[in-house]
C-alpha cells in the first residue's frame, strides 16, 4: 500500500467534505432549521468520499498528475491551517474561509513548481 496515496486521498476528502458541509449549511440555513443535518452532512460526506476515491485511484495510476497533487496538497494545507486557526480561537467559518484560501494558494503553487 502506498502511504502517500492514502494520505493525499484522506486529506483531500476531509478538506472537500468540510468545505461542502460549510457552504451548503450556510446556503440552506435560512430555508431549513437543521440545514447542517439535512443538507450539510450528506453533501459533505458524498463530496468527500468522491474526491478521496478520485485522488486515490488517480494517484495510484500516475503519481505526477497535476490535479491529484494539487488536491492532495490543498487538503493537507487546508487541514493544517484549519487546525491552527481554530486553535488560535477564530470562529469555525472564518477558519474554513482562511483555510480554503491558504489551501488553494498552496495547491496552485504546487502545480506551478512541478
Amino acid at each position: 500500500m502506498d502511504i502517500r496515496a492514502i494520505g493525499y486521498a484522506i486529506s483531500a476528502g476531509l478538506a472537500t467534505a468540510s468545505v461542502a458541509f460549510g457552504v451548503t449549511t450556510q446556503l440552506f440555513s435560512s430555508v431549513a432549521v437543521f440545514a447542517f443535518a439535512l443538507v450539510g452532512i450528506p453533501a459533505g460526506l458524498v463530496t468527500g468520499i468522491l474526491i478521496a476515491v478520485f485522488v486515490f485511484k488517480r494517484y495510484k495510476n500516475d503519481p505526477q498528475q497535476d490535479l491529484v497533487l494539487a488536491l492532495g496538497t490543498f487538503g493537507i494545507a487546508y487541514l493544517a491551517t484549519g487546525i491552527i486557526a481554530v486553535g488560535l480561537g477564530y470562529g469555525i467559518f472564518i477558519s474554513i474561509g482562511v483555510s480554503a484560501l491558504v489551501g488553494t494558494l498552496v495547491g496552485a503553487i504546487r502545480i506551478l513548481l512541478q
